[in-house]
């Protein structure tokens, strides 16, 4: 798939790209909780909205996990200032059979041991010890959600690493790609010039454009 295109990469270098094509795509706050720093995430989102418990709603009638397809990214945005838990081990582990390829969350998740035992990659903006059992639960599954201030829509490639979590929107995803190839090309001849010697100025005024 063409998505596959964005695999080389680090989150860093399409954050460049997305940056000089104009794009907003940076998840700020997750971070790589499991299962170590070598990994990388790289998938279609699949959308969860989470509300705390005292909100009056119809829960979907499939757990979410349950119906995440092969291959996605579960996306769980989760409510401001909430200090639970929205993933744990029975999830990663429903998930990982499933072969998803990860959870972001701009939550909580707990148990994390045992995510890294099984090798599945979470980002999350931190830990926590409690669960969600009667402090929140699933409103809605697939719709677009806002985590960590960026809108994510079902579909979107979703790319996280050690450096953190980009958003690329689907159809964008071929131009980023390019742009990516483009400035990373630019990159190395720098890194090359760096290592035999040039100035940090020199190099970037002869392989930096604008």
């Amino acid at each position: 798939s063409r998505m596959e295109g964005l695999v080389p990469f680090s989150t860093c270098q399409v954050a460049d790209a997305l940056a000089a094509l104009g794009i907003r795509g940076h998840l700020d706050g997750p971070k790589l909780v499991s299962p170590d720093e070598d990994h990388k995430m790289c998938g279609p989102a699949h959308t969860v909205q989470v509300v705390a418990s005292n909100v009056p709603v119809s829960k979907p009638a499939d757990h979410h996990v349950d119906c995440a397809p092969a291959n996605s990214v579960i996306v769980l945005a989760t409510p401001e200032g909430q200090t639970n838990a929205n993933w744990g081990g029975l999830l990663s582990t429903r998930a990982k059979f499933l072969g998803c390829a990860g959870v972001v969350t701009d939550g909580r998740v707990r148990d994390v041991e045992e995510s890294r035992a099984m090798g599945f990659a979470v980002f999350a903006r931190g830990t926590s010890v409690h669960g969600a059992r009667g402090a929140s639960t699933v409103v809605h599954i697939g719709n677009p959600v806002v985590i960590a201030g960026l809108t994510v829509r079902k579909g979107d490639i979703i790319l996280g690493d050690v450096n953190g979590v980009v958003v690329v929107p689907h159809e964008r995803l071929a131009e980023v790609v390019i742009k990516t190839k483009e400035l990373v090309a630019a990159e190395d001849k720098i890194e090359l010039a760096l290592r035999e010697g040039m100035s940090l100025r020199e190099a970037f005024q002869a392989y930096r454009k604008g």
